[in-house]
């Protein structure tokens, strides 16, 4: 889980840097997306370490 502080943190750093909103909607995005795919590789490997 990521922390609060450090979302906050970056998002406000972001816009101070010039980010628009649908700029950080698709970093979010991008991030969710990665996140998901980590998820999906370990669940493989345990169907397959199971034999199923």
């Amino acid at each position: 889980m990521k922390s609060n502080h450090l979302i906050r943190d970056h998002t406000s750093s972001a816009q101070k840097a010039g980010a628009a909103k649908e700029e950080l909607s698709e970093a979010i995005l991008v991030t969710a997306a990665l996140l998901a795919g980590d998820a999906y590789a370990h669940m493989v490997n345990l169907i397959e370490s199971n034999g199923e």
